[in-house]
């Protein structure tokens, strides 16, 4: 009886110290990125000394969008 109860009283001081989950145990994968637009632009170019009009099709990789502003995982805080 005595066992029992020091064992049971062990186990909610280990489980009360213990995250209940982690990220050290799971797979994370990063965040997908959006596929590129393509836009259309107007470019001008001299051709035989006169000044033409020509649309060039351009792929834009929007930057990803941060729901929180948290500094990267690169910056070292200094202790």
């Amino acid at each position: 009886m005595l066992f029992f109860v020091f064992y049971l009283l062990t186990r909610l001081l280990i489980d009360a110290a213990a995250r209940s989950w982690s990220y050290d145990n799971l797979k994370t994968y990063p965040v997908m990125q959006l596929p590129p637009k393509k836009e259309k632009r107007v470019q001008k170019k001299m051709v035989d000394g006169v000044e033409v009009d020509y649309e060039v099709e351009v792929e834009v990789v929007e930057p990803m969008k941060r729901l929180f502003l948290f500094p990267g995982r690169e910056t070292v805080r200094a202790r």
